[in-house]
């Protein structure tokens, strides 16, 4: 039996005990039961970006023991780049020198649940998406995101359609699951929160199949704090603008 390989893109920016806490989330459930059968039989390997931390990142000994991952692989910014650009070198190194089959973004502050992984690639699989996209506006999770930054990413969503044409229920959602097709076209030029767009002009543009999955967020107020402020929203605004400024330009 062919065992196909899952790589976790996380790339973390001063998350401090927000990235540890996170991880034993995440090694605990892909070591449970409720993963499920289809997520359980894959290989799975951990590659994280450490960008720029002023404190540098350290892999604890118990997740590289822990039976979760096949393997756990660190990488390191001198400086900080950005998200996008951490993605970037988490996908080619995931790409090129683990030759996964399947890669999965997640955030590393905790906001985001593992559990919801298996709901995404059983839709990944029911589809024969090409990606999903996290949906965070369902009935489950949507009071629980702040006032103000609702209105601020559903009006990325609008401009978003305008730029991509791709009809999304969310915008800058970083949970996202995707094949090697999609992987091999994605080279990142936006190096910072745009690049969320990014994706989606991918997809566009190289007609891909894609699909999208209910994800839960919890939006903390320590992660509200260190995450997505509604200045640094407006900011993504911006870069849109830019993104559409370049193409066009």
């Amino acid at each position: 039996m062919i065992v196909q390989k899952l790589a976790i893109l996380l790339p973390t920016y001063n998350e401090g005990s927000r990235l540890y806490s996170f991880l034993e989330a995440l090694g605990s459930f892909l070591s449970s039961p409720e993963a499920g059968q289809d997520i359980c039989l894959l290989e799975k390997y951990l590659v994280i970006v450490d960008d720029g931390s002023a404190v540098p990142v350290e892999i604890p000994l118990w997740i590289q023991t822990s039976g979760a991952f096949h393997s756990v692989h660190l990488l390191s910014h001198a400086i900080n780049i950005g998200q996008g650009a951490a993605l970037q070198t988490a996908l080619q190194y995931a790409r090129v020198n683990l030759d996964c089959d399947l890669f999965c973004t997640i955030d590393a502050d905790g906001q985001h649940d593992p559990g919801d992984m298996t709901a995404m690639l059983q839709r990944m699989m029911s589809q024969r998406a090409d990606i999903v996209f996290g949906n965070r506006f369902n009935r489950e999770v949507y009071g629980s995101i702040p006032y103000f930054r609702r209105l601020l990413l559903k009006s990325a969503i609008f401009f978003e359609l305008f730029l991509t044409g791709l009809r999304l229920s969310d915008s800058h959602n970083g949970y996202r699951m995707f094949g090697r097709k999609c992987a091999n076209l994605i080279h990142l030029r936006q190096a910072r929160m745009a690049h969320a767009t990014e994706f989606k002009q991918i997809v566009s543009k190289n007609n891909l199949s894609y699909a999208e999955s209910p994800v839960r967020i919890s939006y903390s107020q320590e992660v509200i704090e260190k995450g997505q402020t509604n200045l640094n929203a407006m900011t993504i605004l911006k870069d849109l603008f830019m993104i559409y400024i370049f193409q066009n330009g």
